[in-house]
């Protein structure tokens, strides 16, 4: 199957697949909505990794990326042994300090979106904790897949 064919909201996502297991049942029976944001944090580390940018560019270059807000809507309930598909793709940020990530899961049985997401990065030097510009080859590796005007009116 053509993992790009799937219903994205956006084309040519970054893709990563799970499978639920029972462990992340809750006591309401489905998937407990932590794992969902674990998994999108995994796709985005699988997905800067891919693009170049890996755990040991951020110790030597002393920048790191932080999550400084997350936005995360479900939609449909998984179960265990359910297979997912979690899509990511990057906004152009334009000039900014704060790069926004937007993650979609598919669940693979019926092609239905079961959650939405935002993870809002923004670049902290990891001495002193505060904000700082991105270093050139972060922002080159990001903007390479980057898709502009999304979301704007």
């Amino acid at each position: 199957m053509n993992l790009q064919l799937l219903p994205w909201d956006q084309p040519s996502p970054f893709i990563t697949e799970i499978k639920v297991s029972d462990n992340e049942i809750d006591r309401l029976g489905h998937t407990n909505n932590t794992h969902y944001i674990r998994w999108c944090e995994e796709t985005a580390w699988a997905h800067s990794a891919s693009l170049g940018v890996h755990i040991e560019d951020f110790y030597q270059t002393r920048r790191a990326l932080a999550i400084r807000r997350s936005d995360f809507h479900y939609e449909l309930a998984t179960r265990s042994g359910d297979h997912l598909m979690i899509g990511t793709w990057i906004l152009d940020w334009g000039d900014k300090l704060i790069k926004d990530r937007h993650f979609q899961i598919i669940r693979l049985r019926d092609s239905k979106t079961v959650t939405r997401g935002l993870m809002q990065f923004v670049c902290v030097d990891m001495d002193s904790h505060g904000v700082r510009k991105m270093p050139q080859n972060f922002i080159d590796a990001y903007r390479s897949v980057a898709i502009s005007g999304w979301g704007k009116t």
